[in-house]
């Protein structure tokens, strides 16, 4: 069986992916063993889930924040300006609440005003964490994304290089 990218060439191993045969050298490119195609695949698949795993959390958080202070002001009339610009720095607190659980796993019961001086406290706290988180998840996304992009390209520039190879010897 010869090479997918090299038809000069024996194989000597599979895509993992789409079973397509390869030479050593492009075998031993990717781990696991992926041809180019699978490989710009796979990366986009990952990139763009956990990218839209955030946005989609984020939306989520936000438009929950908007009801409920619609809801909470409803007998006011308030502005959508209001509502906006105050739900926006509300949606982040389940991002920090999540990362104060992380960080400090503590449960409590018992005395009911010591567990609400502690969740009110905790929530307190989620609030101006959460802003940084959101903050944060957004630079993340933005990574994620110029990253994607990159490894795009740098599969690119291997799949030419394979195939630039193509009449050479191995």
């Amino acid at each position: 069986m010869k090479c997918f990218v090299h038809p000069d060439r024996e194989v000597a191993a599979t895509c993992v992916q789409c079973n397509k045969g390869l030479c050593h050298a492009c075998a031993s490119v990717y781990r696991p063993c992926l041809c180019s195609d699978c490989a710009k695949e796979r990366n986009h698949a990952n990139t763009t889930g956990e990218v839209k795993s955030i946005l989609i959390k984020q939306i989520i958080f936000f438009v929950v924040s908007f009801v409920a202070l619609k809801l909470l002001f409803s007998s006011q009339d308030p502005s959508l300006k209001m509502l906006l610009g105050l739900s926006l720095p509300i949606s982040g607190i389940p991002w920090g609440w999540s990362l104060l659980s992380r960080l400090i796993p503590i449960t409590l019961f018992g005395n009911s005003n010591l567990v609400m001086f502690y969740y009110f406290l905790k929530l307190f706290a989620a609030y101006f964490i959460g802003l940084f988180v959101m903050v944060w998840n957004v630079g993340k996304m933005a990574y994620l994304y110029y990253k994607g992009k990159k490894f795009n390209q740098y599969i690119d520039g291997v799949k030419e290089q394979l195939e630039g190879s193509q009449g050479k010897d191995s």
